[in-house]
């Protein structure tokens, strides 16, 4: 059987991606590992390799905010250009941050200490995993929306983002999951389209 895991970006103003902050930058980093992370909380070890690229744009983010951007203490004072070629392809509108991801900006050197390349190496490997381990567990603590979110799509083939909030409201976290296993059809979302129906009633009434 094979398993898909595709990462949805939820599109910002323009401001949040000309002035992305640490704490957003980490977000971002957390949303490329989601991926692989929601394949080992479904799955468990056995993931499957369609998350690999993400993962590869994973580690280059990392690797910048800890080098390029010095956006982690200490400070190191060290560019390098990415570790490999790569170019970004795009689903819907392009954002300016992902059109940037691979862009050292110029500020690269060579080498001059092979202590300080390890080192780097190491913090970038500790933030990864640490990025990746607080993922993990968002995401079992949501795992009853998470499966229900993958039964959804897999049916519907596609979806929106109010049917993502109507899922999180719906299972909050640590709801277990044989409470979807045991829905008729636990692709579907009834309720879903009976509230936006109200909500589109409740709306024309209001409408003069």
């Amino acid at each position: 059987m094979q398993t898909l895991s595709q990462v949805v970006f939820h599109r910002l103003d323009d401001e949040s991606y000309m002035f992305e902050r640490q704490p957003q930058l980490l977000h971002r980093l957390q949303v490329l590992l989601g991926g692989r992370a929601a394949e080992q909380v479904i799955y468990g070890r056995d993931t499957s390799r369609a998350s690999v690229n993400y993962l590869a744009d994973a580690s280059w983010l990392a690797r910048k905010i800890i080098t390029i951007w010095n956006l982690e203490n200490p400070m190191v004072i060290h560019g390098e250009p990415p570790p490999w070629r790569k170019r970004n392809k795009f689903v819907g509108p392009r954002l300016d941050f992902d059109g940037s991801l691979y862009d050292d900006y110029g500020l690269i050197e060579p080498p001059v200490n092979f202590n300080l390349d390890d080192e780097v190496a190491k913090r970038t490997e500790e933030l990864m995993s640490d990025m990746y381990g607080t993922t993990v567990a968002l995401l079992r603590r949501h795992h009853a929306a998470l499966l229900k979110t993958v039964k959804v799509l897999l049916n519907q083939k596609e979806i929106s983002g109010e049917e993502i909030d109507f899922i999180l409201n719906s299972y909050p976290p640590h709801t277990p999951t044989s409470r979807i296993l045991e829905e008729k059809d636990p692709g579907s979302l009834p309720f879903f389209k009976q509230e936006q129906e109200s909500q589109e009633l409740e709306y024309s009434l209001l409408t003069p």
